[in-house]
């Protein structure tokens, strides 16, 4: 788990000044919970920001999302720190709805155009 804890003007860029953030360990990448929403560490802001967009407006029928939360001047990512809506439950090992949840995400996003850190070599 990633020990490092979301600075004080991240989480007031995204709303939660004040808070106290809960660490949520290795099945949350390392993710920390802050009211309804959970502030993770990003290895690649294009990739981050890319994975947002795309997910504020995606629906795939019987499938929850976490949904990106935008700062208040409307980033995805600040200081290297995204936000995301706080899903509850925990993983199962039930890999047939797995593999069904991955299909589905597949076809909703197959007419997508693909991202440049995709394409470039």
């Amino acid at each position: 788990m990633i020990d490092e804890r979301p600075p004080e003007h991240v989480m007031a860029a995204f709303g939660q000044k004040g808070g106290v953030p809960e660490p949520l360990g290795e099945g949350w990448e390392g993710g920390w919970r802050c009211g309804e929403i959970v502030l993770s560490l990003v290895a690649d802001h294009a990739r981050a920001a890319w994975s947002a967009k795309v997910r504020e407006t995606l629906f795939v029928d019987g499938l929850r999302l976490a949904r990106p939360v935008r700062s208040t001047d409307g980033r995805y990512v600040v200081s290297g720190w995204r936000a995301d809506t706080f899903v509850s439950g925990e993983p199962e090992p039930r890999h047939d709805e797995v593999i069904s949840a991955g299909v589905r995400l597949h076809e909703a996003t197959a007419k997508l155009e693909r991202p440049r850190f995709l394409t470039q070599g």
